[in-house]
């Protein structure tokens, strides 16, 4: 349902430079390596991609605006007891609640990955948890878990193996984007720190053995400050207005060089190409160079978001996150994607990498399925993707993955062992892993510049829904009726793959017998497809809804229709209870708004679908 350009395309590809991105990365490398959003640092990386960018006649705005930031100051560990005091290298987190200096100390214990079945067993009230990093759930939403159950402190131990004694940074702010009046009280209040994979696991032996008593000390700041975000823009020859944006983050910790440099360069790189190729765009394209994305949590792509709402909401074809990718070591180009964008996704991969990429794809996917790990399948709220989810902007987050041999050994450190730290250096990127990553996202961006029909379908996302609910139903054991919820998605389903066939029939006719009525279908064709998306994906990937942001690492959010989720305590709950009666209130009016969503989605897919039988 989309032109192909090949020779356009060889050409393309062809243009793109290792060399180019490899000098720009070093650039970073040695000039800027960790460049948190407020320190000057940041502000000469701003500068530098707005300087080079115009040098490759690309246009570049700098926007600035006001983020709430923390700079980790001061942070001492030791254990108490048993034996004589020891001390332990540690880093104080961004956003952490500052201790008195006199420290505070505890009874340890520890909470594994530090997710809510982690303390089902675990008797963490008052007392300082150790937790193990990783992304289920990711670090941010350990701490606000802690928190909620009574904890007074949290350490975390790094991924990786023993051989890589690394001290991680980070942060532990969970709100999404600057703080509002019905967020800042998410924000931490107990003070967070991290140690090496070797000193956590030298904690958790002591810890087999008996009672360890820890103190520490932490200090960190928290402050608004003003900061540069630059976003370039490359201009369409015929809709213009309509464009597809490509993002990452421009602010870094360490070394900075696969989180986040090399998708930095990558986008830098990709602008200069499609500079050079401009008269024969047909959209716009735009790039994010996000700031705040570290120490603020997507503070940069939320500002944009909630600035450019009305033009990204009318004109923005998808979003491409562009982040933590090229990685030494890393075998696969492993895209998380919304599911409407399958289908064309794994085509642009198929023709630019080979079918075997996409069957190793598709092979990898289907093993996470089987081990129980489905989190990491979907595009999940620890990228700044996720501040488009609301809008229901269709998201591809191009990465690279490791093998699962090389994920076990490094306690599925699935950014790089070196991630977050002083080693995350030069010798951490695979050049030719980022010219596979720019060959299969420049081919993925040109042809959704050039289609004349936005080539997503909805019957699969509409699968995914109403298997969702049928699961749903049976877990909720009888307790509240999903049945026409189902059949609506059901129906939906049906008349989506009736949608598609009859937009694959209708360009065909186009292609042989083009119109000025074919024309003007063919924009309200494309504008029924972002409309089914912006309908769509804010119910299948937020809990909150569409104008405000879940929080950093949301674990409800992971599975289809988020709003749902409650129905599983709820089934497991007394009736004459107080918390079942108020949950009953609530998941009628969930259910509502999942009925209206399901039914408007049908309206719309029913609308277009005549229109085009019309003209057949």
């Amino acid at each position: 349902m989309y032109e192909v350009n090949p020779k356009l395309e060889k050409e393309i590809m062809s243009e793109i430079s290792v060399k180019e991105i490899m000098k720009n990365l070093k650039w970073l490398a040695e000039e800027a390596p960790q460049r948190l959003a407020g320190s000057p640092e940041d502000r000469k990386t701003a500068e530098w991609i707005k300087s080079t960018l115009e040098n490759y006649g690309v246009h570049v705005d700098i926007y600035e605006f006001e983020a709430f930031l923390s700079f980790p100051v001061y942070a001492e560990l030791k254990v108490l007891s048993p034996g004589p005091p020891r001390s332990i290298d540690a880093v104080a987190y961004a956003h952490s609640a500052s201790t008195t200096a006199s420290g505070i100390s505890g009874e340890l214990v520890y909470v594994g990955a530090g997710g809510e079945k982690d303390y089902e067993k675990v008797d963490a009230e008052g007392k300082i948890a150790l937790a193990e990093i990783s992304y289920d759930p990711p670090r941010p939403y350990k701490y606000k878990i802690a928190q909620d159950h009574g904890v007074k402190a949290q350490i975390q131990m790094n991924w990786g193996s023993l051989e890589h004694d690394v001290l991680p940074m980070g942060t532990m702010k969970p709100v999404w984007g600057n703080p509002t009046p019905d967020t800042i009280g998410l924000m931490p209040t107990i003070p967070g720190l991290a140690i090496s994979r070797k000193s956590g696991e030298w904690l958790k032996e002591l810890l087999s053995k008996g009672k360890v008593r820890v103190w520490l000390r932490v200090e960190a700041t928290r402050e608004w400050i003003k900061i540069p975000m630059p976003v370039a823009t490359i201009k369409g020859t015929e809709e213009p207005e309509k464009f597809v944006m490509m993002g990452g983050h421009m602010d870094a910790w360490g070394g900075g060089v696969t989180d986040n440099g090399t998708g930095i360069v990558c986008m830098m790189e990709m602008a200069r190409i499609f500079q050079k190729y401009r008269d024969r765009l047909k959209r716009s394209i735009k790039f994010g160079f996000w700031a705040a994305h570290e120490t603020g949590i997507m503070e940069g792509s939320t500002w944009y978001t909630d600035n450019f709402w009305s033009d990204l909401n009318k004109n923005c074809v998808a979003y491409l996150n562009c982040d933590s990718t090229g990685m030494v070591g890393s075998k696969l180009y492993f895209p998380l994607y919304h599911e409407e964008v399958e289908r064309f996704l794994m085509k642009v991969i198929e023709d630019t990498l080979g079918k075997d990429e996409v069957k190793q794809i598709m092979d990898t996917r289907e093993f996470a399925r089987s081990i129980g790990f489905d989190v990491g399948l979907r595009p999940s709220k620890v990228a700044d993707n996720g501040s488009f989810f609301g809008l229901g902007i269709p998201v591809v987050d191009a990465r690279t993955m490791f093998d699962v041999e090389t994920l076990t050994k490094e306690h599925m450190a699935v950014l790089g062992w070196w991630y977050q730290s002083v080693e995350d250096t030069l010798d951490k990127v695979d050049p030719k892993m980022l010219e596979k990553v720019m060959k299969a996202d420049s081919i993925f961006l040109l042809r959704l510049i050039n289609t004349p029909i936005i080539p997503f379908e909805f019957f699969s996302l509409a699968g995914v829904l109403k298997n969702r609910l049928i699961k749903l139903n049976e877990e909720a054991r009888g307790r509240m009726d999903l049945k026409p919820l189902i059949k609506t998605a059901e129906e939906l389903e049906k008349r989506t793959k009736e949608l598609d066939e009859a937009i694959q029939k209708f360009w065909n006719k186009y292609q042989s017998q083009p119109s000025k009525e074919g024309k003007e279908l063919l924009k309200e064709i494309n504008q029924t497809i972002m409309k089914l998306s912006r309908i769509l994906i804010p119910i299948n990937y937020t809990y909150i809804g569409r104008y405000e942001r879940d929080p950093y690492g949301a674990t409800y959010v992971n599975k289809p229709i988020p709003v749902l989720l409650p129905l599983l305590e709820y089934a497991d709950l007394s009736p004459d209870s107080e918390r079942y009666k108020l949950l009953t209130t609530k998941l009628v009016q969930e259910k509502n708004k999942v009925l209206d969503t399901l039914e408007e989605a049908l309206w719309y897919t029913n609308y277009i679908t005549r229109e085009i039988k019309k003209q057949l």
